[in-house]
């Protein structure tokens, strides 16, 4: 059983990752939507659900943000 609260653990993450646990698994979430945006049909919306992000123009933004690029672009360009 793990000891430590949450604070603990995302310090004890940051510490030993170098990122925090949010910005590891927005990390997580951008490359796998990249890699299903590259080789799969699927429409953005079904990507940002897949990924775990309901929410589809916050999905947008987010991938802009992390890429400098909309996930039609990055479709298109990749």
């Amino acid at each position: 059983m793990c000891r430590l609260n949450k604070y603990q653990l995302s310090k004890e993450f940051t510490h030993y990752i170098g990122i925090p646990p949010i910005e590891y698994l927005i990390h997580f979430r951008i490359n796998t939507a990249k890699r299903l945006l590259r080789y799969s049909n699927k429409s953005v919306k079904e990507i940002a659900l897949d990924v775990g992000i309901a929410d589809t123009p916050y999905f947008n933004r987010l991938f802009k943000r992390k890429t400098e690029m909309t996930p039609l672009a990055y479709r298109r360009n990749g």
